[in-house]
Order: C-alpha cells, then sequence, then structure tokens
C-alpha cells in the first residue's frame, strides 16, 4: 500500500523510538533513526525518507535549528516536530520554518498513524503538481517556438535543421534574414533537436553590447581583473556549456 514508504524518526529518547519501530514495522513501513542533531542531514540526504517526525530538544542541534537546515537545503520532506514541552512560541516557530505537523508528547499512535498517511498523500500529491507543471512548461515553450509552415521553403528549413541537428561535431550555424523572419526560432529549434537539447540555450544581442565589454560577456572575468571588476562574471559561453550560444549580430 505504501510501496515501503521510509519514516525517519529523530529522538534521543530510546521509549520513543523503540514504539515507533514497532508501529512502523506493523504498518509496513521502513523505519530510520538518528539520536543525534549533527547526523540528520547526512542521514536525510542518503536515506531520502518520505516523512520525518523531529524531536525539539535534541543533544546537538535543537529540533528548530534542525528542520531550517532541512528547508534551507530545499529538502521538501514533510516534518512532523514532536515535543515534551510544547509551547505556544515553539508552535508557531515550528510551523512558521515549514513543519508539516506539530506534536506534544505523550503521544497518541493512532494520530502519528495518520499524520503518515497525510504527509504521504500531500507529498505525492506536490510531485505530481510540479511533474504537470514541468510538462506544462515544456508544453508552453513548444507552443511559444514553434515554427508553423507547409510551403515546400518552409519544409526545406525542417530539413535543414534535422540535418544541422544531426551532424556528429559541433558546427558553427550562419541564420541569415531580415529582422521578424524568424531566425531565433530557427536556432532554437537546431538545439531542441540536437543531442545537447538538455543544456542551455543562450541568446547574445551584440550590437547591444558595448565594445570594451564584449570579450567578458563572452568569456567572463575574474574579480580585480580590472577596475570595476568586483566580482567574478561568468562567461555566456561557460554558461551555455554544451548548450548554444545564440550571437544575434543585426
Amino acid at each position: 500500500m505504501h510501496g515501503q514508504a521510509k519514516v525517519m524518526v529523530i529522538d534521543d529518547d530510546e521509549n520513543i523510538l523503540f514504539a515507533f519501530k514497532k508501529v512502523l514495522e506493523k504498518d509496513g513501513f521502513t523505519p530510520i533513526f538518528s539520536t543525534n542533531g549533527f547526523e540528520v542531514m547526512e542521514k536525510v540526504q542518503a536515506e531520502k525518507p518520505d516523512v520525518i517526525f523531529l524531536d525539539i530538544a535534541m543533544p546537538g542541534l535543537d529540533g528548530l535549528e534542525i528542520l531550517k537546515q532541512l528547508k534551507d537545503k530545499g529538502i521538501e520532506t514533510p516534518v512532523v516536530i514532536i515535543t515534551g514541552y510544547g509551547t505556544m512560541q515553539t508552535a508557531v516557530k515550528a510551523i512558521q520554518l515549514g513543519a508539516f505537523e506539530y506534536l506534544t508528547k505523550p503521544l497518541d499512535i493512532n494520530r502519528i498513524r495518520l499524520l503518515i498517511q497525510r504527509a504521504i498523500e500531500t507529498n505525492q500529491l506536490k510531485n505530481k503538481v510540479r511533474e504537470f507543471e514541468i510538462k506544462q512548461s515544456e508544453i508552453d515553450y513548444e507552443e511559444k517556438y514553434q515554427i508553423i509552415g507547409n510551403s515546400p521553403k518552409i519544409q526545406e528549413i525542417f530539413k535543414l535543421i534535422g540535418v544541422i541537428s544531426m551532424t556528429p561535431n559541433t558546427t558553427p550555424v550562419l541564420i541569415t534574414g531580415e529582422s521578424g523572419t524568424g531566425k531565433e526560432l530557427v536556432a532554437r529549434a537546431i538545439h531542441r533537436s540536437g543531442a545537447n537539447a538538455s543544456e542551455p540555450f543562450v541568446a547574445i544581442n551584440c550590437p547591444a553590447v558595448p565594445e570594451n565589454l564584449l570579450e567578458s560577456e563572452f568569456f567572463g572575468h575574474e574579480k580585480g581583473a580590472f577596475t570595476g571588476a568586483d566580482k567574478r562574471k561568468y562567461g555566456k559561453f561557460e554558461i551555455a556549456g554544451k548548450g548554444k550560444v545564440l550571437c544575434r549580430v543585426f
């Protein structure tokens, strides 16, 4: 039912850990335990639990600090804060830091079961929404940059895009045409059709870049390389990596 979902319990109370172990194994979950705040981050990243139960009073780092670090790292696993000394301030702080729920001891086993189920379902829903948004953005991108046409000349352009994108070696391409004829659309189509479509596509409007900054724009510079270079700047070629760079020259 849960696909061997992993439930992590972070608490230094052996009795709490024993109780969780019995419940989790009985319900078909994979239990993961931690008793020291300093090891939590490494363990979470290694085990990738589906739900986390986190005690506030922990040796090393307290639970709220651990929760903050998890959120700062972008870890979206639902975290249920548990404590034996519940106050309004800690409850408010836990929710502000992104806790999924807040429980006070003694713990209710049935409520724990319900929370695990809710947390897993909520996470699954978030993942589905995220997948939908990614697919939708891909659809929107395709529609925005799609080249439409049935004329013989457009069909020849489609064939050329296919030939260029299948070239095994890196090939510079010169795309000419009047303003508004779709030169960037063709460049993006070549990029999307090639082997490195997942790499960045970087467009540069060369006439808009001052001549004395062209080298810095293309190749970047280190901090202190010249007057006014107060930080490192990555060049467009470095940003593009194995992707494509489009240079508009007119």
